[in-house]
């Protein structure tokens, strides 16, 4: 399981840029239940997958970091604070049990809601994968390929422009935003026409009208 805290480093990183390690933690079950299935095998895994991956993004080197939850959700839930609030880690891996899952899923649910009503700064990407009339981007905080996404809301945008957004939903993983300033002149082609984008409930998948 991969639990994507989009927009952890968002709260302390979002409006300016991001030059430290990107930081991934593997929670896990080292001595339990699941450990054979999950525990240092995950660890070893997911430091495999990221040296096969080149071991930087964007020119920020990932780091593997673990922890063990010992099955127990309140444990789990210390865990995860530690590591968003002092730590600066921006995904957390693994979980292999559903109570800690479901409580560090809701810390992750928390932490994109903050982010509502606040200005960022959004490196346009392109259309979504969902539908091309949406544009979405990202914004510090959020590691290519990791993390959640922006989607931007009833404004016009090119690919590759960065752009101040104001952020009016989230829901788990993704937010979405109103972009708040005006496109610079761009030589390529024509800005993408107004979207108005919604999301429906937590955890949804974005929806558009």
């Amino acid at each position: 399981m991969l639990l994507c805290l989009a927009t952890v480093a968002g709260l302390h990183q979002a409006s300016a840029q991001v030059t430290g390690p990107l930081k991934l933690g593997v929670l896990t079950d080292m001595s339990s239940l699941y450990a054979d299935n999950g525990g240092p095998g995950s660890v070893v895994a997911a430091q495999m997958a990221v040296d096969d991956y080149g071991g930087s993004v964007l020119g920020r080197k990932v780091e593997i970091i673990s922890g063990d939850h010992q099955n127990k959700a309140d444990v789990g839930t210390a865990i995860t604070r530690r590591w968003i609030d002092n730590e600066n880690v921006e995904a957390i891996l693994d979980v292999p049990n559903s109570a800690v899952a479901l409580a560090v899923q809701g810390i992750a649910r928390e932490k994109n809601r903050a982010l509502v009503g606040r200005e960022l700064e959004v490196l346009v990407e392109g259309a979504s994968e969902d539908h091309e009339l949406v544009m979405k981007g990202r914004h510090a905080g959020q590691a290519p390929e990791i993390d959640g996404s922006v989607y931007l809301s009833e404004g016009e945008a090119h690919a590759g422009e960065m752009r101040k957004v104001r952020v009016v939903q989230a829901s788990d993983w993704d937010l979405v935003g109103e972009l708040v300033d005006e496109p610079s002149p761009s030589p390529g082609p024509a800005a993408r026409p107004r979207v108005s984008l919604k999301v429906l409930g937590a955890g949804a998948e974005p929806r558009w009208r």
